[in-house]
């Protein structure tokens, strides 16, 4: 069986990369830092059997998408229940949707420190999982008289405005997540964003084709999409247990405390080789930076 965490020989990923530290040395020049990562630091994580997490990766870039792709594929849905008192709907939802994830992808980078990586993603969940299941409930009030067209309308506004606030949120949480894996693991994400819009309208066209009722057709739409968050939410559960997963995101933070310096960065001579998965400085007195990446394998 093929190894997702590009371990051993035929996977093996070697960067070498020299930079430039902004440090003074006393001869009054600037000097060099030799920053390397040995692949032995992915062969030592266990490995993705059976590809579950990249799979779980692809489902979970397509669920971040998804509550907003339900949304605007069903906007003939929308225009059909509210044409007649807000004839701008169909321009309402898609720019109320643009105006709060960007917004909240803003406000997401302040929480980075604040709020743990998985929590931020189960709120992105719990958002998603309100605002979907809102519609169907919004129209049957509506029908059954226990709420205007008017209170109906703000309130599909709100909703979309919360699906906005979740994609914020969770969107940018995801690719931070699959940045401490292997590199094939934000191509998960890409192409779960990819065909993400494709499963919504395939949903659709059966949803609404099999039956007469604009209505029903449209409940039916969202209880599918619905079902789909849940299995999202089920394979957020397995990426988070996963000791693949926990192994990588074990490795990042490490590194980020070692490069913020809880200490002096530890100096090693040329000649001395690395061990395992320690990132090794090597001091070299230059004036010149330059980036060396070798990989071998995928």
């Amino acid at each position: 069986m093929d190894d997702v965490s590009n371990s051993g020989t035929e996977n093996e990923c070697e960067l070498d990369t020299e930079f430039i530290a902004n440090e003074s040395a006393e001869g009054g020049h600037r000097r060099r830092w030799r920053w390397k990562r040995s692949s032995a630091s992915y062969s030592a994580a266990p490995r993705d059997r059976g590809y579950v997490v990249y799979v779980c990766m692809v489902l979970a870039g397509a669920g971040f998408l998804f509550p907003w792709s339900s949304y605007i594929t069903a906007i003939d849905y929308f225009f059909f229940l509210y044409r007649r008192d807000f004839p701008q709907v169909s321009v309402a939802i898609p720019m109320t949707y643009l105006v709060s994830t960007w917004i909240f992808t803003g406000v997401n980078v302040s929480l980075v420190t604040a709020v743990p990586l998985h929590a931020r993603i189960g709120l992105g969940y719990v958002l998603f999982l309100l605002s979907l299941i809102a519609i169907p409930f919004i129209d049957l009030m509506v029908h059954s008289c226990v709420l205007s067209i008017h209170a109906a309308y703000y309130l599909t506004i709100f909703s979309i405005a919360v699906v906005g606030v979740g994609s914020g949120v969770q969107q940018s949480s995801y690719y931070g997540l699959a940045g401490m894996l292997p590199p094939r693991y934000p191509q998960a994400v890409m192409v779960g964003e990819s065909v993400a819009t494709s499963i919504v309208s395939i949903t659709r066209v059966i949803t609404k084709s099999s039956t007469t009722s604009e209505r029903f057709g449209a409940i039916a739409f969202f209880v599918v999409s619905v079902f789909f968050i849940l299995v999202c939410v089920g394979c957020q559960q397995i990426i988070r247990s996963s000791s693949f997963v926990k192994s990588h995101t074990l490795q990042c933070r490490q590194s980020s405390e070692h490069d913020k310096g809880g200490g002096e960065m530890e100096r090693v001579s040329d000649g001395e080789e690395e061990a395992g998965d320690q990132l090794k400085l090597l001091p070299v007195d230059t004036k010149q930076s330059s980036v060396k990446a070798k990989i071998k394998g995928e």
